[in-house]
């Protein structure tokens, strides 16, 4: 799949606002960065993150792996349904590397590789438009990028604990 047509199935579920986010989604995202919906740069990398995952769903050439044992352990669990899936994400997002850990793999619904290039992709494009605003000097700069890579993973995870909850 070309960068392109991504980008247009990235629009198309954005301008979903019916239906992306879920309220749980939002809730989370208040809770953790309470601010206007899109004028913290990381509830907007977070948001981009979950919208990424939104568009992998719609552009699908696979269907969703089945979960690993503690995933399933999650589901099976007593917690309400914001409780599994912030478990979930959180389980999937203990690992340590900026980004999305090789496990994702097993439950991307294109290819790996293709996931890992629009994400990386939209990071840096998010990462650069952000810096070159100059809200932030040279210094904070590399510790933002570690920081709205992370939260953009978190909500591509987010997003992808939704879907095994929803399962």
């Amino acid at each position: 799949m070309d960068l392109q047509s991504f980008k247009n199935a990235y629009n198309i579920c954005v301008k979903q606002s019916d239906k992306y986010p879920s309220k749980h989604f939002k809730r989370f995202v208040d809770k953790l960065l309470p601010q206007k919906f899109f004028e913290n740069p990381l509830r907007t990398a977070m948001i981009t993150g979950y919208f990424l995952r939104c568009t992998e769903s719609a552009t699908r050439q696979s269907p969703l792996g089945e979960p690993s044992q503690k995933i399933q352990e999650i589901i099976s669990s007593e917690k309400n349904e914001e409780e599994k899936i912030e478990a979930i994400a959180n389980h999937l997002d203990n690992h340590n590397k900026i980004g999305l850990s090789d496990e994702i793999a097993n439950y991307s619904l294109i290819s790996f590789q293709d996931t890992k290039k629009f994400f990386e992709a939209y990071a840096e494009d998010f990462i650069n438009q952000t810096l070159s605003q100059g809200k932030l000097s040279k210094e904070k700069g590399e510790t933002f990028y570690e920081i709205a890579y992370r939260n953009m993973a978190f909500g591509y995870l987010y997003k992808l604990s939704e879907e095994f909850v929803e399962k």
